[in-house]
């Protein structure tokens, strides 16, 4: 078998007025698993500054990892692509969802220091 560890990221999808994106992400694990996608591992929650003017009502971003063969890659993407579109509160300027795919066994140095500005620090894309 060829088994890939593709990691994802989803943030923003939610505003004052509704929605949680830790809601949209396990709708997104729920339909991976309904297609036979194995989670590696337990999501994580991660909590953003909470001192950004913008926050919303969590202010978090989730990330999960799952273990796929490496065709199924397309489709695990299309799914979460989907589901982030279907749920997100895109009629809110403000929201503004982003998502993020990584396949590879570790996270690169210079990921990990960008996802401990992002807990520390305003930062933008």
């Amino acid at each position: 078998m060829n088994l890939a560890l593709l990691h994802i990221g989803i943030d923003d999808t939610d505003s004052k007025e509704g929605m949680c994106t830790t809601y949209v992400g396990a709708v997104a694990i729920d339909s991976l698993k309904s297609q036979g996608v194995k989670l590696e591992g337990y999501p994580k929650l991660i909590r953003l500054n909470p001192n950004w003017k913008l926050k919303t009502r969590g202010n978090c971003a989730i990330v999960f990892t799952t273990k796929v063969q490496k065709h199924q890659i397309p489709v695990v993407k299309e799914t979460v692509l989907r589901t982030v579109e279907e749920l997100a509160e895109l009629h809110i300027k403000t929201t503004n969802p982003g998502v993020v795919f990584y396949e590879g066994e570790r996270i690169p140095i210079k990921l990990r220091k960008f996802s401990k500005k992002v807990v520390q620090d305003i930062t933008t894309i």
